[in-house]
């Protein structure tokens, strides 16, 4: 019963009906709690941007945030200069849309302060936080390489924090 109030509800909204006056309407119509009907509707519409944030690969920043705290290497490890500079371009780049991500772009901006050591350091970090993502919400471009996988150069494309590569053999 609850699922076909939510339903009404969310069409009533869709036609163009503000959420109380909505909710006031299928409490009429169901005969159910009016609060009920409207804290199942917003349950059901946070599910669905969820859902549909997840399908997009994206996070919201307090996931990031999140992510962050779980998976980024302890100061005691990296250099802070480099962290900061991966964590940067991580949240940069999971909090907004697809369409709207240049990984590198982000990374050249964050990183143009850094010595080349940091810039490597910064790189791998990086690429350690896209590998702990799931692969259906990796950032990184499919890029075809001409190295095949038997290659002393596989590795190396391998690790890289801009671009996810397929082999040629």
């Amino acid at each position: 019963m609850m699922e076909r109030a939510v339903e009404r509800m969310a069409a009533l909204i869709r036609d163009g009906q503000r959420p109380a006056y909505a909710a006031r309407i299928t409490a009429h119509e169901t005969g159910l709690p009016e609060n009920e009907i409207a804290a199942a509707c917003a349950k059901h519409g946070a599910d669905v941007a969820q859902r549909l944030r997840i399908e997009a690969g994206r996070m919201t920043q307090d996931e990031a945030r999140a992510f962050l705290r779980e998976h980024l290497s302890p100061r005691e490890h990296v250099r802070r200069e480099a962290r900061r500079v991966a964590a940067t371009v991580f949240f940069n780049t999971m909090t907004v849309n697809r369409a709207d991500r240049n990984i590198s772009q982000a990374f050249r901006e964050a990183a143009e302060q850094l010595d080349e050591e940091a810039w490597l350091i910064a790189c791998h970090e990086l690429y350690r936080l896209w590998a702990a993502l799931p692969e259906s919400m990796d950032p990184r471009d499919v890029r075809l390489a001409q190295v095949p996988r038997h290659s002393f150069m596989w590795p190396l494309l391998e690790g890289c924090p801009f671009y996810r590569w397929v082999a040629r053999g």
